[in-house]
């Protein structure tokens, strides 16, 4: 089974899940990011991935984020920046992938896969952790099982 196979179609028929999918998928599973790494999926370097975890428990990971058996390492730089303000995968993601005025309407993600640099991408990334600093730890965005419940 090729890699292109092992997507998980993270909607299963829920409208608002649909519209996640659509906007930060497709979606490997622990097995498909493995094999997208050549490891197993006990060994994925968790902390280094962007990790999204359905309201059952299903722990996916934007397939995007992976490239020629590895991690795009401007994807791991932007979410160690990000760290300070968000552990929650979701908001990860979505924010890597909503079109921004800054990037000429592209995407962080977009922007990356083009090669046009990471320095605009870490400026927006430092904004978004000064936006939330004196903001109190409960209310900063933490990892949550499902998507958000706001629409994308």
């Amino acid at each position: 089974m090729s890699i292109n196979e092992r997507w998980f179609d993270v909607s299963r028929g829920t409208p608002a899940l649909s519209e996640w999918d659509a906007l930060i998928g497709p979606f490997y599973d622990a097995d498909a990011a493995a094999l997208a790494l050549g490891t197993c999926p006990r060994l994925l370097p968790r902390e280094r991935l962007i990790e999204t975890r359905t309201s059952d428990g299903h722990c996916l990971y934007p397939a995007w984020q992976f490239q020629d058996r590895a991690l795009y390492s401007e994807i791991v730089e932007l979410k160690r920046q990000l760290a300070p303000a968000t552990e929650d995968g979701w908001t990860i993601a979505w924010w890597m992938k909503v079109r921004r005025r800054e990037l000429n309407n592209f995407s962080v993600y977009s922007w990356i896969r083009a090669a046009r640099g990471l320095d605009i991408p870490l400026d927006l990334a430092r904004a978004f952790v000064a936006e939330t600093e004196g903001v109190p730890s409960a209310r900063r965005t933490r990892r949550r099982t499902g998507p958000p419940d706001v629409r994308p």
